[in-house]
């Protein structure tokens, strides 16, 4: 017997989505099954596609576990025909030959690249469904192999955002006060913790972006859950991971760079080309390396900083 999380996501509402990924976390933070995700409702003119739904859900953050995600729609059955072979596949882990996309296809996509009809997404209430149907298995080639092409995609993507003149680090920092950025994800929050590491170090960058990201969850609509609810929270030890990571390769890009000036897109082309496993930026789920789901999941971990229950956090000496 084999165990899969099945996830089914209305792609048509791209307000649930950050929320959804709120409610997979929880739910996957004390197991390890791989998942199959539904991106549903593809008939509709304004659903988002199989690469802006990975996106929205932060798929890349579950590297502890092999995912796959089908384009599908339940009211005419499209997409429903490889459903079973997809479920045999995820079960076992990737070990059989999952289709692959084209390279165009390959690429993430900005997470407010479009924007939702808001009649259709209000006719059209979503919906997110957990079922445990059929047993995880350890990591396994096909499972690596899926993780890199995903990694070395997103860092195709970080490494061509380009960053407007008018969205210089001053401007963006004041959008962050002001509570009016425009897209919240996790490129935003590296940049977020760039800028003040760099400004003003490891003491008093790191107070800053604890202040800054907790102003920003508590007054932001992007940060409130839809309907009502408790939306996001504040994590006091996640940020305090994320800052580690980041400073550390500030330190890393200054002393091999001699340059300490702001280049947020020449710094991620540095990572980019220096990256490893243990300092990944752009594998949300790093963390998992450092902390078990207990302790990083835990309420004093998200009150105040709780230190690493697996390995050291990596110090640039």
């Amino acid at each position: 017997n084999k165990e899969v999380m099945i996830v089914m996501v209305d792609s048509n509402d791209r307000e649930r989505m950050e929320y959804i990924h709120e409610e997979m976390m929880m739910f996957a933070k004390e197991n390890r099954l791989p998942m199959l995700i539904l991106a549903n409702k593809q008939d509709l003119p304004h659903a988002m596609n199989v690469q802006e739904v990975t996106q929205a859900l932060h798929l890349n953050s579950f590297t502890d576990r092999y995912w796959e995600i089908m384009p599908v729609c339940a009211t005419t059955g499209e997409g429903l025909g490889g459903f079973y072979e997809a479920l045999h596949r995820v079960a076992r882990g990737g070990l059989t030959a999952a289709p692959q996309p084209s390279p165009e296809e390959a690429q993430p996509t900005l997470e407010s690249s479009s924007s939702p009809d808001t009649e259709d997404v209000a006719s059209h209430p979503s919906s997110s469904t957990l079922a445990s149907i059929a047993p995880s298995t350890s990591p396994d080639p096909a499972y690596v192999d899926h993780q890199k092409k995903i990694f070395d995609a997103a860092w195709d993507d970080w490494t061509s955002r380009p960053i407007a003149p008018d969205n210089n680090d001053d401007a963006f920092t004041q959008q962050l006060l002001d509570f009016k950025l425009d897209i919240w994800d996790h490129y935003t929050h590296v940049r977020i913790a760039y800028i003040y590491l760099l400004r003003h170090g490891w003491e008093e960058g790191s107070r800053l972006i604890r202040e800054s990201l907790e102003n920003f969850i508590a007054n932001s609509h992007r940060t409130a859950a839809p309907n009502g609810g408790g939306g996001r929270s504040f994590h006091f030890t996640m940020t305090n991971f994320w800052c580690a990571i980041i400073y550390f390769w500030i330190r890393v890009h200054t002393n091999r760079t001699g340059s300490n000036e702001s280049d947020f897109p020449g710094f991620l082309r540095f990572v980019a080309d220096n990256r490893d496993g243990e300092t990944n930026l752009v594998d949300k789920g790093l963390f998992r390396q450092y902390y078990s789901n207990n302790v990083i999941f835990g309420d004093e971990a998200k009150r105040s900083l709780v230190a690493p229950d697996l390995k050291d956090l990596p110090v640039y000496v």
